[in-house]
């Protein structure tokens, strides 16, 4: 996708068997290819949103937000 002209890459998550540590090839293979890797978070936890920025992340999505304020909780 890097190579067929793509910015970045989301790498979700949310849905599926994916968890932190399975995400870290994904975001390695997205760095080689020239991608920002863009993880969306099942939920907006400090920890896992740290977690994901250490292994790599350029930036998180989170999910369901629908008020600035509960986001900054």
């Amino acid at each position: 996708m890097g190579y067929a002209g793509m910015d970045y890459v989301i790498i979700d998550l949310e849905h599926g068997p994916n968890s932190v540590q399975s995400v870290q090839n994904l975001i390695r293979g997205a760095q080689v290819a020239g991608l920002m890797p863009i993880v969306r978070v099942k939920e907006s936890c400090s920890s896992v949103m740290g977690e994901v920025l250490d292994i790599g992340a350029g930036g998180i999505q989170v999910p369901q937000v629908e008020r600035e304020r509960k986001l900054r909780q």
